[in-house]
């Protein structure tokens, strides 16, 4: 009824252009032309001979034998199967002893020139024979004047009316959708009042081992992973502190947790202490793309059954660690607004640089809205192909009742002619030597401070605390060794024995992370020995 309310008028014009076209193809058709010749055929009475009555059907049979065709194309020059192709042989209706010869062609001389032989043709026929089979005809009705044939006007009209139904409806299902779609980026920020941060080509579905990965973790050089590079450079100036990062969409598939994940890895490969958290407790993904046991997670920290340190798990890198939805219970989307998760994050927060949250559909459920109320920062996930204009305009509309001024997009899928990015990246090229570096730390670890160098980020690390001087030898020996220095190990905060746990693996990545980090560490300390001897 939608439809019709709002393109009833561009139905009605479809309808009745194409009905006008049938009219118009009726009218220019090039008509037949019909001409009737008329013979009637009788028994010859004879002496002692008893008549009998011509058969119709054998008469007719006669009529269309190839015995009058073939001699009537050798008198008009034509062949024997284009004479046949416009002749019809019929008996008169009523059961008579008449035969009626038509022949239908597109030239009227050519139909009364052709019906008049044939009939012509079969009276000498059936007269030659008449000492044989006792019966004669005669031509009683001449071939007439071709008379103008048309179809009747509603075999064209009523296929054409039905077509120009059927095409209206189409063509306003599509005009339609069309303009219920988004139509670029610029498009987009002018409908939703909403300002594009990023935009994230569409890749190809993952296939074979490590599909689940992040793209970051996966293909790390590919422009897939660039363009959650390009994310996370437009959104660092945003994150000034400590901060929420709540990643929404508006329908289910539109991309919401493979971008809260890549934009996790993205800024704990920058140096962030970085938190995932998967609040989509009634679908849950993040578990599946980072390896990890759905047994322990936020509703299980939520109800007091496990503590954070139990359930925070590292997510295949440094910097990182993911919690997952937990475990599915009855009543789990209440566990969200009962208050817990507010406490939960004011005390991550404390620990950590930045906090992503994985975000049920928001125009679905009501979580996200919840969700967002407390972030500093959200970011509406949309793809460029399936969301509609409406629902764009809705979900951005209900995030900005909740979270004014807080609301920026990612468009997934956004080709280059609509104002979409594609970083071109220098796969194929020869990889330049690798610098060599120390080893990152992680810095969940060292919450107070890193024990190696970190590249720089806006986040300022504490000042580590002095290390004690090693107190000198008593007294010279022959040939002694010095003894190295003493170093007293770094205090640790108890918030992050209480809160932070050392990272626990999960996935194979994880593991070969964890032990590449222990032969660095090993082969620093072989390094530092002589130097300090």
């Amino acid at each position: 009824m939608r439809l019709l309310r709002g393109y009833g008028w561009w139905i009605i014009l479809v309808t009745v252009l194409i009905t006008a076209g049938a009219y118009a193809v009726s009218r220019l058709e090039k008509p037949d032309y019909r001409s009737t010749a008329t013979a009637v055929t009788s028994p010859r009475l004879r002496a002692d001979t008893v008549p009998v009555a011509a058969n119709p059907g054998t008469e007719r049979e006669i009529a269309r034998s190839g015995t009058v065709l073939d001699t009537v194309s050798e008198q008009l020059r034509i062949g024997r199967d284009e004479l046949a192709r416009g002749l019809t042989v019929e008996p008169v209706e009523g059961g008579g002893a008449a035969i009626v010869f038509t022949y239908d062609h597109r030239n009227a001389t050519t139909a009364r020139q052709r019906a008049q032989a044939v009939a012509a043709e079969y009276v000498r026929y059936r007269n030659s024979s008449i000492t044989q089979y006792g019966i004669a005809a005669s031509l009683v009705s001449p071939a007439s004047r071709a008379e103008e044939q048309r179809r009747p006007l509603w075999v064209y009209l009523a296929p054409g009316a039905v077509l120009g139904l059927l095409l209206g409806l189409l063509s306003a299902l599509a005009l339609a959708r069309r303009r219920d779609r988004i139509r670029g980026r610029d498009h987009f920020e002018r409908v939703t009042g909403v300002p594009v941060l990023a935009t994230i080509p569409r890749g190809r579905r993952p296939r074979g081992p490590g599909a689940p990965l992040p793209v970051l973790l996966r293909a790390p050089d590919s422009a897939d992973a660039e363009s959650y590079r390009y994310l996370r450079a437009r959104l660092a100036p945003r994150l000034s502190g400590p901060s929420t990062v709540l990643v929404a969409g508006g329908r289910e598939g539109e991309g919401r947790s493979t971008t809260a994940a890549n934009l996790a890895v993205a800024l704990a490969q920058a140096g962030r202490r970085v938190v995932l958290i998967d609040t989509d407790v009634r679908h849950p993904a993040l578990h599946l793309m980072f390896d990890l046991s759905r047994d322990r997670g936020l509703t299980n920290v939520l109800t007091g059954e496990h503590s954070l340190a139990e359930t925070l798990a590292a997510g295949a890198i440094v910097n990182l660690r993911v919690l997952a939805a937990g475990a599915d219970r009855d009543g789990s989307a209440d566990l969200l607004a009962a208050g817990g998760l507010t406490g939960l994050l004011h005390e991550l927060k404390g620990q950590c640089d930045v906090v992503v949250l994985d975000s049920p559909p928001l125009l679905s459920v009501s979580d996200a809205l919840g969700l967002a109320d407390h972030s500093d920062h959200v970011l509406l996930v949309t793809d460029y192909r399936r969301a509609t204009r409406a629902a764009a305009v809705r979900a951005a509309a209900e995030l900005d009742q909740v979270a004014p001024g807080r609301v920026a997009a990612v468009l997934i899928g956004v080709p280059e002619r609509d104002g979409g990015l594609t970083p071109r990246t220098l796969a194929g090229r020869a990889p330049a030597p690798a610098p060599v570096h120390h080893p990152v730390a992680d810095r969940f670890d060292v919450l107070e401070g890193p024990s190696v160098v970190l590249p720089p980020h806006p986040v300022a690390a504490p000042t580590p605390a002095p290390q004690p001087v090693a107190a000198p030898a008593p007294e010279p020996q022959p040939e002694p060794e010095p003894e190295p220095a003493a170093k007293t190990p770094k205090a640790r905060p108890a918030r992050a024995k209480a809160a932070i746990p050392k990272p626990r693996v999960y996935s194979s990545a994880a593991a070969a992370e964890a032990e590449a980090r222990v032969q660095a560490k090993a082969a620093a300390e072989a390094e530092d020995a002589p130097a300090e001897k």
